[in-house]
C-alpha cells in the first residue's frame, strides 16, 4: 500500500519489529490488538501490512484472520462474520477496541445480511464497552435511522460530532439522515463536510458515489461520481474492487450498459 495510507502506523510497524526480537508473547498480543485496531475502524490497507508483517504469532488464527481485510475490501460480507466475531471475543483487547470491534460485526450484520436484531444485539454489547466511542455512537443511529427514527439518529449524529469532530462518523449519519428526508442537497454537504473533516476515511465517498450515482441525478452528477470513485482509490487502495462494481452498478442503472461491462471488468 502507498506510504500515505499507512503513514500513521510506520512507528507501530517498528515497534512491532522490535518487540518480535525481544518477547515473543508480548508481540502477539500486541499484534493482534493493533490488527484488531485497524479493522476495527475498516482501514484494509494498514490490516494487510499488519498481516504481511511477519513474526512468530503462536495460536493466533493467522489463516482466519489473514482473508478479513480483503474480504472487506471486496465486500464480501458474509465470509467475514466468524473473523469479526474471533476479534470482538478476545480477552486481550482494550475496551475500546473490543466496541470498535462489535460496531464492525454490527454494521455488517445490519447493512449487507439483513440481521437487524442480532446487529442491534452486537450494539448493545459495544456503547458501555466505549459509550465515549462516535463510531459506536454513530453506529447506533444508523440502526435506530434504519429503523425510521430520524429524530433520534439526527441527535446521536450530533452527539458522535461532539465526541469527535474530526471524525466523519456524524457528519455521515446526518447525511443519511437528510437522504432519508428526501433533501439530497443537504446530504451531499454532510457527506463532502466528512470528506473535509477525515479525507483518509471511504465512507464519505461511497455515500456520494451512491447519491450521485441514482438515475434522477447521474447525467449532472457523473463527472464528480468518477472523481470521487478515483480519490477513494487513492485512499483507499484496498477497495478499489468494490469501488469498480460500484460503478458498475451505477452505469447499469443508467442503462450504459458498455460502461458498466468496462466497470466490471477492471474489477
Amino acid at each position: 500500500p502507498p506510504r500515505s495510507t499507512l503513514f500513521p502506523y510506520t512507528t507501530l510497524f517498528r515497534s512491532l519489529k522490535k518487540l518480535a526480537q525481544q518477547d515473543v508473547a508480548l508481540y502477539r498480543k500486541a499484534w493482534l490488538m493493533a490488527y484488531g485496531e485497524t479493522m476495527g475502524r475498516l482501514r484494509c490497507s494498514p490490516a494487510q501490512a499488519l498481516t504481511e508483517h511477519g513474526g512468530d504469532l503462536g495460536d493466533v488464527p493467522i489463516e482466519l484472520l489473514r482473508p478479513l481485510h480483503e474480504l472487506a475490501a471486496q465486500g464480501r460480507w458474509a465470509e467475514t462474520v466468524a473473523a469479526w466475531t474471533y476479534l470482538s471475543g478476545r480477552d486481550e483487547m482494550p475496551a475500546g477496541t473490543q466496541a470498535q470491534l462489535r460496531t464492525a460485526l454490527a454494521q455488517v450484520l445490519l447493512y449487507h445480511l439483513e440481521s437487524e436484531n442480532e446487529a442491534w444485539q452486537r450494539l448493545l454489547e459495544a456503547y458501555p464497552l466505549d459509550p465515549g466511542d462516535a463510531r459506536v455512537v454513530g453506529a447506533l443511529g444508523d440502526a435506530l435511522l434504519r429503523r425510521g427514527n430520524t429524530q433520534a439518529a439526527a441527535s446521536l449524529a450530533h452527539r458522535a460530532i461532539e465526541l469527535a469532530p474530526e471524525s466523519s462518523d456524524g457528519y455521515v449519519l446526518l447525511g443519511d439522515v437528510a437522504d432519508r428526508n428526501n433533501d439530497p442537497a443537504e446530504a451531499e454537504k454532510w457527506f463532502l463536510e466528512a470528506l473535509r473533516r477525515a479525507p483518509g476515511y471511504a465512507t464519505g465517498y461511497d455515500r456520494l458515489i451512491s447519491l450521485l450515482g441514482r438515475r434522477d441525478r447521474f447525467a449532472e452528477g457523473e463527472t464528480r461520481v468518477l472523481r470521487y470513485s478515483e480519490r477513494e482509490k487513492l485512499v483507499e487502495p484496498a477497495v478499489a474492487y468494490r469501488v469498480e462494481l460500484a460503478l458498475g452498478d451505477v452505469y447499469l442503472q443508467a442503462g450504459r450498459r458498455e460502461e458498466a461491462r468496462q466497470h466490471c471488468e477492471k474489477a
